[in-house]
């Protein structure tokens, strides 16, 4: 890839940019990008519940979110 890039562009790419790209991601990148992708998600449906809800505050919605979390779990093993 590197290479059809340095071909493409007829530039050299710089020898950091190089090891970056043909290191490839690691473990850490993986973990923080699921966890940002969570995090953007939990956001966002806290988001949703505050508005839907008229919740003043986004504690308030959070808390609101995880109980509905806890009360599908308790549905789901028939509680």
């Amino acid at each position: 890839m590197i290479h059809s890039i340095e071909a493409m562009t007829d530039k050299s790419m710089p020898e950091e940019f190089k090891q970056v790209l043909s290191d490839g991601i690691d473990e850490i990148d993986l973990i923080r990008s699921g966890l940002d992708d969570m995090m953007i998600e939990a956001y966002q449906k806290v988001k949703v519940i505050q508005k839907e809800s008229n919740i003043g505050d986004l504690r308030t919605a959070a808390f609101k979110a995880a109980l509905e979390k806890i009360a599908v779990s308790y549905e789901t093993i028939g509680l």
